[in-house]
This record gives structure tokens, sequence and C-alpha cells, in this order.
């Protein structure tokens, strides 16, 4: 009971701080939650935002992305656009700060999200692409772009935890949705129609994707 009243004395300040940001009004700018940083390292990728809460990502068959942060706030959407449906984009997470996914995320092809921090995706997510690979555990750029899906914890620490707990589901008839990571868990809805679902945990994992021409 010592150790709950020491709690609820704390919180008391920073309630005090947080109605003093809160009455400043106008004068405080809204930051919202959207992939920042984004630095192409191969492939040909264009950047469009129209409005605060949008991003829209053009890329070529085969790209790799390095973002300081991939993050999706609950109003805001992020779509790919992929020449093929068998087209795959890497965005690798470099900036240390844990992915949480809480708004939609859209692809005709595959998208597939690194970060060795962790990946959160929370009950708002709603996640529509041709296949998805969520992990922590990283894949060099080379086996991507020989379409070799080896994933492997090559950071010498624990490697992040990825959770689902919104939708994600595979627009693709034969597409994967998979989860990888030091740990794995999912309390939402995950859907591949004629595809495959894979939730893995582990220090190296390899994935074989169907391909598609269309």
């Amino acid at each position: 009971m010592k150790f709950q009243k020491r709690i609820n004395q704390l919180i008391f300040i920073p309630l005090i701080l947080v109605f003093f940001v809160l009455g400043l009004g106008s004068n405080l700018s809204i930051s919202f939650a959207l992939p920042e940083g984004g630095n192409v390292q191969e492939g040909t990728v264009t950047f469009e935002q129209p409005n605060s809460t949008t991003l829209n990502i053009t890329t070529s068959n085969q790209a790799i992305i390095n973002w300081n942060s991939f993050n999706i706030a609950q109003n805001e959407i992020v779509n790919f656009y992929q020449p093929l449906s068998s087209s795959s984009v890497l965005n690798r997470v470099i900036g240390g700060g844990i992915s949480e996914i809480a708004g939609a995320l859209n692809a005709n092809g595959s998208v597939i999200l690194v970060n060795p921090a962790g990946i959160n995706f929370t009950q708002t997510a709603n996640i529509n692409v041709g296949s998805l690979i969520a992990s922590s555990l990283n894949i060099s750029d080379s086996n991507f772009m020989s379409s070799n899906y080896v994933f492997q914890n090559d950071s010498g620490l624990r490697a992040g935890t990825v959770i689902n707990a919104g939708s994600i589901t595979s627009v693709r008839p034969g597409g994967i949705v998979a989860m990888l990571g030091g740990v794995v868990e999912n309390s939402g809805s995950v859907v591949a129609e004629f595809g495959s679902v894979a939730l893995a945990a582990g220090n190296k994992i390899t994935l074989k994707l169907r391909a598609s021409s269309t």
C-alpha cells in the first residue's frame, strides 16, 4: 500500500503540466505520427502528402526505404502504390523507436516493415495489403533484392516484440501475413484468403513467398 500511495503522489505534478500545455491553445502545434525521415536506398520512390493525415508512396517493382520512424496514428492513412501485386517494398526503421500502427495502411503489393525495437498494431489498426511482413528481425538489402527472405537478429540484443490487436487482411489471393520477432502476440484479426499466416518467434526465420504476375 505504501508503494501505491507514492505513485498517486507522483502523478499530481505531471497532471498540472499537462493542463498548462493544453491551455496554450492556438499556440500549440499538433504533431502527427505519419512515417518520417524516409531515405530511399534502392529503387524509385516518390512521396506525396495531399493533406496532414495522408501519405501516398509510389514505388518501383522493388524498393527499400530507411525511415527514422514509421508510425500511423488512428486518424492517418498510408497508401503504397506498386506496379504489380508481386511488387515489394522494404521499410526499415533505423531511428530506435517502436512502430505504433493505429491507423490505415493500404497497398496492392507486398509491404515489409522491419523495426528491431518492435511493432505494435493497435486495436484501431486497419491493414489491407497484398502481403505483409512485420518483423523485428532484420533482412539485408542484398537478400531482399534477390527475394531471399531471411530474417535474423543481427543486433546482439533481444529482438523486439511484434503485437497485433487490430485488423490485418491480405487482399491478394495467395498472399501472406507474417509476424516475426523475439516475441510475437496476436489478439486481433488476421486474414489471408487462400494464402498463409505465419506467427514466429526466434533469432533466424526464412520465408517463402508465393509469386504473382498480376
